[in-house]
C-alpha cells in the first residue's frame, strides 16, 4: 500500500472519530437539558437546549419545542399601570393584573389598602383618609408571582396650600402694648418682616406681638408679613403718636475693619435736625427726613480697633451714636484688592487638548504580557506599548470660592490610542493525538491596536496669581474621575509553522509517514471588546486542513474596569479668557480586573500555564490644553 493511500485512510478515520465525539457531546447536552426540565429547573434547561441545538442541527426542532415549553412554565405577571394617582380627599383606583399564576400583593399601609377583585384580574387600591399635608404621600405596592414581581407606585396628592390670619390690621396706643393673632396653614410658615419697634413671637396657633412705646410726636405704621413657600399675608400695624423727642434707632454700632456702610433711623419731632460732629475716617450724610448714612473707610491701624461718635442735633436736643471699627483681617492684607484677579465670579468655558499617554504595566513577577496570550509565559512575551496618542474636548465651570481661590469642574470627552507588537520565533511542542505531537519552530508576528473612548470629570482647586488686569497664572490640583465608554483592541497578524513535524511521544523520533497534512499558516484579524467577559473571533488557516476556526472565549470577568480615578496637577497662563496649560495626571486605581489577568487570557495558537500575579495597568498622561473662558463679557474700563 502506498504512503499516500495510507495517509488518506488515517485522515478519514480521524475525521470520523472527531465527528462521533462531537455527536456524543451534543447528545449529552440534550440529555442534561431533559433532566433539568424534569426537575423544574427551567431557566438552566433552556440554556442546555440552546447549546445542544447549536452543535447538532438534527436536535433543533426538539430543542426549540422544549425551549418554548420551559419558557411557558416560568412565572409571568403584567400590570396595566405602574403609577396610581389618588386625590388628596381620598378615593379608590383599580389596576389590571395579568398573571399565569396566583398572585399576591405586599405594601399595605394605614392610608393605603390594596385588595384583590373577585375575579383576581384587578387590584383595587383604597385610600379612605384625606391628606391634609401639602406633600404627596407615596407608597410602593409589590404584586408578586413566586419570585417575579411588579411595582406599582401609589401617590396621594397633597392638599393645596392655604394661609389665613385672624386679623389684617391692629392698632396700638402710644405707650405700647401687646396682642395676638391666630394663623392657620397646612404649610410651614414664618414671620418674614417685622418693624423695628415691634417684637413678634411665633406660637403654635399664631403670633404674639409686643409694641414698644412711641416716643415720636408722629403716628407710625408698618407691616408684619406672614409667609409660606407660595403665599403671604400682610398685617398692617398702627401706633398712635407719642410725646416730642429726639432718638436714634441705635446708639452703638460695630463695623467691619474692611470698611462699612450703615443706615440709622432718626426719630425727631422737629424737621430741622442736622448732622453734627464726626471723625475724619467717616462720611455722614442726612438721607431724607428720618435717616442718616454712615460710611466708614478701611481701618489703617495695624491690628487695632478704633472708635468715634456721630452727633445728631436739633435746636434743643443732641443725640449720638458710638461707632467701634474692628481691626482689618490678616487675610485681607494678603488678598489685597490690588492683587485680586479680575473677571466674573462664575464663568463657563470650553477646552481642547492633546495628551501623551504613559502606559504603565507591572506584575508581581517578571512576566507582564498583554491582553493576548501567545503561549510563551516569559519575558519574551512582555508588552511594549508604543505610538500612544490622545486628545480631549470638553466644557467646564469656573467658580470663585474666595478672592483668588477657585474651583474648576467639567466634563471632557477623551480618546486614547496605542499599539503593542509581538514578533518572536519559538520552538514549540503541540499535542496532536495520544501518541503523536508536533515539534518545530513557530514564527509569530502580531500587532495589537488599542482604542479607548471615555468621559473625564476633573474637579480641580485652583489658585490664581495676578499678572495684570486681564491675565494671571493658575496652579491647579485635584481628583479626576474616568468613565469608560468603550475599549477595543484590534488584533492582526499570523503564525507560521513551516518547520514543524510529527513526533512519536514514546520514541521521540520523527514520524516517517509525516507528509505535513496539518496547520502551516494561521492568519488572525479580530476585534475584542475589553469591557466584556466574552468574545467571538476567528482564526483563518491559509494552508492545512481547515479554512477557518471560530472561537468563543468566556472569562470570569472583562479584562478592564470602566471606572477609574486619579490625581491631576497642572499650571496654566490665561490672558483675556484665553489660556494655555500643561498638566500631569497620575491614575490611582488599577484598570485591570484581577480575575482576567491572573487566569486564562485570549489565546493564539497555544496557551501558557504561567499567570501574572498582582498585575496592574494604568494610563497616566501628560497633557497640553487650550481653553477659552467666558470671563470678560463687558469691555474693561
Amino acid at each position: 500500500m502506498s504512503i499516500l493511500k495510507t495517509t488518506l485512510i488515517a485522515a478519514v478515520g480521524m475525521l470520523a472519530f472527531v465527528q462521533h465525539a462531537e455527536a456524543q457531546n451534543c447528545s449529552d447536552l440534550y440529555k442534561q437539558a431533559n433532566a433539568l426540565r424534569k426537575s423544574k429547573n427551567y431557566e438552566q434547561a433552556i440554556s442546555y437546549y440552546q447549546r445542544a441545538k447549536s452543535c447538532d442541527n438534527y436536535l433543533t426542532n426538539d430543542c426549540n419545542k422544549w425551549i418554548a415549553w420551559c419558557r411557558h412554565q416560568l412565572p409571568k405577571i403584567e400590570v396595566s399601570k405602574q403609577v396610581v394617582i389618588i386625590p388628596y380627599q381620598g378615593g379608590d383606583a383599580s389596576v389590571g393584573i395579568t398573571a399565569n399564576r396566583n398572585w399576591n400583593v405586599e405594601g399595605e399601609t394605614i392610608w393605603c389598602k390594596p385588595l384583590k377583585s373577585d375575579n383576581h384580574k384587578q387590584l383595587i387600591v383604597q385610600c379612605r383618609t384625606a391628606n391634609d399635608s401639602i406633600r404627596s404621600k407615596i407608597q410602593n405596592l409589590m404584586v408578586k408571582v413566586g419570585d417575579i414581581y411588579k411595582t406599582i407606585r401609589v401617590v396621594q396628592e397633597g392638599r393645596p396650600e392655604y394661609l389665613t390670619v385672624g386679623a389684617k390690621s391692629l392698632s396700638f396706643p402710644a405707650k405700647g402694648t401687646e396682642d395676638s393673632i391666630v394663623v392657620e396653614s397646612n404649610a410651614k410658615w414664618d414671620v418674614s418682616s417685622v418693624p423695628s419697634w415691634c417684637k413678634v413671637e411665633k406660637k403654635d396657633d399664631g403670633i404674639h406681638i409686643v409694641v414698644s412705646p412711641n416716643e415720636r410726636v408722629l403716628e407710625r405704621t408698618d407691616n408684619i408679613v406672614i409667609r409660606t413657600p407660595n403665599k403671604d399675608v400682610t398685617i398692617r400695624i398702627y401706633q398712635s403718636a407719642g410725646d416730642e423727642h429726639l432718638t436714634l434707632s441705635q446708639n452703638n454700632l460695630v463695623v467691619a475693619g474692611e470698611g462699612d456702610v450703615r443706615t440709622l433711623k432718626v426719630y425727631a419731632d422737629a424737621k430741622n435736625w442736622f448732622v453734627g460732629d464726626f471723625p475724619t475716617w467717616m462720611n455722614v450724610q442726612r438721607v431724607g427726613d428720618d435717616e442718616i448714612r454712615i460710611e466708614c473707610a478701611k481701618n489703617v491701624a495695624n491690628g487695632m480697633s478704633r472708635e468715634g461718635s456721630v452727633k445728631i442735633r436739633t435746636d434743643r436736643q443732641t443725640q449720638g451714636v458710638m461707632i467701634t471699627q474692628e481691626p482689618r483681617k490678616v487675610q485681607d492684607l494678603i488678598f489685597s484688592e490690588k492683587n485680586l484677579v479680575s473677571g466674573r465670579n462664575i464663568s463657563f468655558g470650553v477646552t481642547v487638548g492633546y495628551s501623551v499617554p504613559i502606559i504603565s504595566a507591572s506584575s508581581g513577577g517578571d512576566f507582564t504580557g498583554s491582553i493576548m496570550d501567545y503561549g510563551l509565559g516569559t519575558k519574551d512575551e512582555n508588552a511594549s506599548y508604543k505610538s500612544a496618542t490622545a486628545f480631549t474636548v470638553g466644557a467646564f465651570a469656573d467658580v470663585r470660592l474666595y478672592k483668588n481661590i477657585f474651583l474648576t469642574a467639567g466634563v471632557n470627552y477623551m480618546q486614547v490610542k496605542y499599539k503593542n507588537t509581538f514578533n518572536k520565533n519559538t520552538d514549540l511542542t503541540i499535542p496532536f493525538s495520544n501518541y503523536v505531537c508536533m515539534k518545530g519552530n513557530v514564527q509569530n508576528a502580531y500587532t495589537e491596536e488599542y482604542a479607548y473612548h471615555m468621559l473625564e470629570v476633573p474637579i480641580l482647586a485652583s489658585y490664581r496669581f495676578k499678572v495684570n488686569d486681564v491675565s494671571h497664572v493658575q496652579l491647579n490640583l485635584g481628583p479626576v474621575l474616568n468613565f469608560g465608554l468603550s475599549a477595543n483592541m484590534n488584533l492582526s497578524g499570523n503564525t507560521d509553522c513551516e518547520t514543524m513535524r510529527k513526533y512519536n511521544k514514546n520514541t521521540n523520533l520523527p514520524d516517517a509517514d509525516d507528509v505535513a497534512n496539518y496547520l502551516r499558516h494561521t492568519a488572525v484579524n479580530a476585534a475584542f471588546n475589553l469591557y466584556q467577559p466574552c468574545v467571538y473571533w476567528e482564526e483563518k488557516y491559509t494552508t492545512g486542513n481547515d479554512a477557518a476556526v471560530p472561537h468563543h472565549d468566556v472569562f470570569q470577568s472583562a479584562p478592564l474596569k470602566k471606572f477609574n480615578c486619579g490625581l491631576r496637577i497642572g499650571v496654566a497662563y490665561e490672558w483675556a479668557g484665553l489660556s494655555v496649560g500643561l498638566s500631569y495626571t497620575q491614575m490611582l486605581t488599577n484598570m485591570a480586573n484581577k480575575n482576567y489577568w491572573e487566569n486564562e487570557r485570549f489565546t493564539v495558537l497555544n496557551h501558557s500555564d504561567v499567570t501574572m500575579k498582582g498585575y496592574k495597568q494604568r494610563i497616566n498622561s501628560l497633557e497640553l490644553k487650550l481653553a477659552y473662558t467666558l470671563r470678560y463679557l463687558k469691555k474693561k474700563k
